[in-house]
């Protein structure tokens, strides 16, 4: 259940499929240097959807981002 937790949050969030995708990877676990690679983005490109999915969700980083969307569901603590 944690996990459609998770697209629930993301989906409540005023972000474009592309952001979505990332905010997600970022709340399964993943790296931010390999996310990347993993939504074939450049780090520039990164860096400005960061931004915005930064704003949307009301945290300020990466790992606060995971937590945000995933790890919360995880814990309980959604």
């Amino acid at each position: 259940p944690w996990r459609l937790q998770a697209v629930q949050r993301v989906l409540a969030l005023p972000l474009s499929p592309l952001q979505r995708e990332i905010a997600l990877y970022a709340g399964e676990g993943g790296l931010r240097r390999e996310c990347e690679q993993a939504v074939g983005v450049s780090d520039a490109a990164l860096k400005k959807h960061l931004k915005a999915i930064y704003q949307a969700a009301g945290v300020a980083s990466w790992d606060e981002l995971a937590r945000t969307v995933g790890s919360a569901g995880r814990t309980g603590l959604a």
